[in-house]
């Protein structure tokens, strides 16, 4: 399997901004953006966070170390996360004009959207009395949307996107304790990686970046 967070790139001289914002009544404040890039390239191992302690080093919002997430939390967490995807791609298939960059965009909203009606699904079967995510379009977007170089753009938020996806549903394997939840949390990481290994070769064959 790809590593689950690309090696060795470089993201080149530049302020990003992804912000997506989650709310979830009586449980969390989520922010599933602000991946800001800053002019310093980020280490490849380890990417921004998005936010609000979301990140290894944080227990990914649990309170510590080796937390993890819980079946019920992660899912909250990660349908605004998706939904950010969801809405980068969707800029895509009216942006951009490379055929391989329209063919990723449809396969991650596809299987993106497919994910959240399931995860969505879990939710109100297991935990029915607890408040659906809601999702709040990140301003970022603008800059995306309004991108001079679109392609290179979307490129670089969409890796920084998809490795905290992957390092969210790696975390959460270790601690979830439905079956079925587990298979979509591998086939997260295991999709995902792979999009982030595509991404980042094609960034390095359009830009000249050396990806390792």
């Amino acid at each position: 399997m790809a590593s689950p967070v690309g090696t060795g790139w470089r993201i080149p001289h530049r302020t990003l901004l992804l912000a997506g914002i989650g709310s979830i009544t009586g449980v969390l404040l989520l922010a599933t953006g602000l991946v800001a890039l800053q002019a310093q390239p980020i280490p490849p191992e380890d990417p921004q966070p998005l936010g609000l302690g979301i990140g290894p080093e944080r227990g990914m919002g649990m309170g510590g170390p080796g937390m993890g997430l819980g079946d019920q939390r992660f899912m909250q967490m990660m349908v605004p996360h998706h939904q950010v995807a969801v809405a980068m791609a969707e800029l895509a298939q009216r942006r951009s004009r490379r055929p391989e960059i329209l063919g990723l965009a449809g396969r991650i909203k596809a299987s993106q959207s497919q994910e959240i009606a399931q995860m969505r699904l879990w939710l109100q079967q297991w935990y029915p009395a607890t408040a659906a995510p809601s999702f709040t379009p990140p301003m970022g977007l603008e800059s995306l949307r309004n991108a001079a170089d679109f392609d290179r753009v979307f490129l670089e938020q969409m890796v920084a996107h998809h490795r905290m996806g992957v390092r969210m549903a790696a975390m959460a394997q270790i601690h979830t304790r439905r079956l079925a939840l587990l298979e979509l949390e591998q086939q997260m990481v295991r999709s995902q990686s792979q999009e982030i290994e595509q991404m980042l070769q094609w960034y390095s064959l359009w830009y000249g970046v050396p990806t390792r």
